[in-house]
């Protein structure tokens, strides 16, 4: 039987938990703090939005690296929850009386950020495994 447990180092996750926090001020922030920008989705606010949540897909999947628990599966999930995360932003822009507007295309946006990193760590977590064997 084996005793030996995995621990999991939560402070690793802290620089992702902040970031995530930055974001949500920033994306809750009242619009007339805001510039205007007109539709299109290589807008500074549209590429804005692909890095902070690909900045913070990179922070998680870091996270899994330090803690040696970086898998398909776990990489996903992040994935999943980071996409999931920018949504929710969205509906809390949607519901919240700060003046501030849910957009479909910031969704995108955000999920182009994670889409990105995830690729990216897809390809990296190859290059270990390939190493390894």
């Amino acid at each position: 039987m084996n005793t030996k447990q995995n621990h999991i180092s939560y402070t690793y996750f802290v620089p992702a938990f902040l970031w995530a926090l930055l974001i949500l001020v920033v994306c809750l922030v009242p619009p007339k703090y805001i510039p205007a920008v007109e539709f299109n989705l290589l807008s500074p606010d549209k590429i804005a939005h692909a890095m902070l949540f690909g900045f913070l897909c990179l922070l998680l999947n870091w996270a899994l690296s330090k803690n040696n628990i970086l898998t398909y599966k776990n990489m996903f999930l992040l994935f999943a929850c980071t996409v999931g995360y920018g949504a929710l932003i969205e509906l809390l822009q949607m519901i919240g009386r700060s003046g501030r507007m849910a957009e479909v295309d910031d969704i995108l946006a955000n999920s182009f950020g994670a889409v990105m990193i995830y690729l990216i760590y897809i390809v990296y977590y190859r290059s270990l495994n390939r190493k390894t064997a």
